[in-house]
């Protein structure tokens, strides 16, 4: 209340230490992050009036922190953000340009929760503007390409988000860019080949989401074929020289045989994605005989072995494959396509496809 009665001035300073706080303490520190958004909501409800000069300042980061990953700060941010902005279409546009400056400077952040969050709110910015971020698009998308360069860290797979919503959101613009959208693809295909299961999962929905718009712009599904294909080289046996360890309650054999179940499990998801990832950029006139074969020669082993999600992207990418005009596939895959559906079709979970 005494911010209510008190000098501009001192309101002002009194905002800063607030902003400075979180910047400085809260990046590592949830419950800073906690705190100053209790106090935020406080002036919000307490001193409406006065703290309407200072909402340029603290919506934009109220927007981005409403998606921090700790519940308790998302949860005081997201009573600041509908205190002060009421609908988030109608903040959204009040402070797009406060937002489109903010945004970039959270993603270069050294903290990586803060790189995530701003790349959340990126990905909300560009869905919620549309067309309308076409002013910010360049100076957004170059801040998120920035952001995807160096090592792989938690939560990184936000950012690839965010670039392919800016993408679809701004295409007008990508395409009066030369080139922009065969770099932007390059970036978003080159990081679905990186290993790590949850980052190579997020890169590849990014590239579908991107491909939904993009496809014909960038050649179809041959570029990002090549990023995916590791997914089913065989990989030849290594036996290890020294003794596995052994987890309390399975021998040696069990324990090599439950790891390789894990192990076999996540790669079935992460082949579920991709294949799911081709079918969507898969571009008939634009993809050769020789990669419908490659595709097919994925395809086919998921239609009997695999798990629901890669058998069901695999008969969707196939139906992709022969096309609407029912395009004859290269060589005699045809039949083995026939053979393997109708096996397909004799599996539980399968049979409405």
């Amino acid at each position: 209340r005494v911010f209510a009665v008190a000098k501009e001035s001192a309101c002002d300073d009194y905002v800063s230490h607030l902003v400075s706080m979180l910047e400085e303490r809260g990046a590592e520190d949830a419950n800073v992050r906690a705190a100053v958004a209790l106090a935020f909501k406080e002036l919000m409800t307490s001193s409406s009036d006065q703290m309407k000069s200072h909402h340029s300042v603290v919506l934009p980061i109220a927007f981005m922190a409403r998606h921090d990953s700790d519940e308790t700060a998302k949860e005081c941010w997201e009573q600041v953000w509908t205190e002060g902005a009421g609908s988030t279409a109608a903040g959204v546009r009040m402070h797009m340009p406060e937002m489109a400056a903010i945004i970039p400077k959270y993603l270069h952040s050294a903290s990586w929760e803060t790189r995530r969050t701003a790349a959340v709110a990126c990905k909300e910015f560009a869905e919620t503007l549309g067309g309308s971020v076409g002013p910010h698009l360049l100076g957004l998308m170059e801040a998120v390409e920035e952001c995807v360069k160096g090592r792989v860290w938690d939560g990184k797979e936000e950012v690839l988000g965010a670039m392919a919503a800016l993408a679809v959101a701004g295409k007008v613009k990508v395409r009066e860019e030369d080139g922009m959208a065969k770099r932007v693809a390059a970036v978003i295909f080159g990081e679905c080949g990186k290993k790590r299961k949850e980052y190579r999962v997020g890169a590849l929905r990014a590239a579908k989401q991107f491909c939904a718009d993009f496809k014909e712009d960038v050649g179809g599904a041959g570029g990002l074929m090549a990023c995916v294909r590791d997914l089913w080289e065989k990989e030849e046996e290594v036996k290890s020289a020294q003794k596995a360890h052994v987890s309390a309650g399975r021998d040696a054999d069990a324990e090599e045989q439950y790891e390789a179940r894990m192990e076999e499990r996540g790669k079935e998801e992460v082949r579920a994605v991709a294949l799911g990832c081709v079918q969507e950029a898969w571009v008939s006139s634009l993809c050769g005989d020789g990669e419908a074969a490659l595709a097919c020669s994925w395809s086919f082993p998921a239609l009997q072995a695999g798990s629901l999600p890669e058998r069901t992207a695999a008969v969707s990418l196939l139906t992709s494959i022969a096309g609407e005009q029912g395009r004859d596939f290269p060589g005699n895959l045809a039949g083995e396509a026939l053979s393997g559906l109708i096996k397909c079709m004799r599996l539980p979970g399968l049979q409405h496809h």
